[in-house]
């Protein structure tokens, strides 16, 4: 059972809420029990931040690429990320260690 407060699975797909934190030193992702944020070295000029967000999550995580995609807050700091065709139980364990 999801009980993250950032984190919401539909149908075959998860939706992810999280913070964007741009022209940082590092570029990491930090999940809290309450929020996931992510820091990217990128501006958010031109959608550089964007780029650097979803290639983030793809290389931490495993993902591909084509399976990431922003739904909504393309010009803001936050921002629903959409995984496309990823086994929810294997994502979940990646994120947190263990099964939420």
């Amino acid at each position: 059972m999801i009980s993250h407060p950032s984190i919401e699975i539909r149908n075959d797909e998860i939706f992810l809420s999280i913070r964007a934190h741009p022209n940082s030193s590092t570029n990491k992702i930090e999940v809290t029990e309450f929020s996931i944020d992510i820091y990217v070295k990128e501006s958010a000029n031109k959608g550089k931040a964007n780029k650097s967000i979803l290639a983030l999550i793809s290389k931490t995580y495993k993902i591909p690429s084509t399976s990431l995609s922003i739904s909504r807050g393309l010009k803001s700091r936050n921002k629903i990320i959409v995984l496309k065709n990823q086994e929810k139980d294997l994502f979940l364990e990646k994120v947190f260690g263990k099964d939420i």
